[in-house]
């Protein structure tokens, strides 16, 4: 079953948002979505989040594997911003 997560991130510098696309690359059976206002955007793309540089945005995660979400979740809590 897939189960599907939702986080409010902020990655206000460059430096952060490289960190992030490295740690979602390392997760290959997750699948994530960065979205901002109406654009989605690959989340393991760093010239994506590039383009919605500086905004708060919503980070959509999938995957049929818990343990893998609970690990991503745990990496990238950094970045949450408002309540979780």
């Amino acid at each position: 079953m897939i189960q599907i997560r939702e986080y409010n991130i902020k990655l206000p510098t460059l430096d952060d948002i490289k960190e992030f696309v490295d740690i979602s690359n390392t997760f290959s059976d997750i699948n994530i979505d960065y979205c901002v206002g109406r654009y989605i955007v690959d989340g393991k793309s760093i010239m994506g989040i590039l383009s919605c540089f500086q905004k708060t945005a919503i980070l959509r995660a999938f995957s049929g594997v818990e343990n893998s979400l609970n690990s991503y979740e745990r990496r990238i809590s950094k970045w949450f911003v408002g309540v979780q």
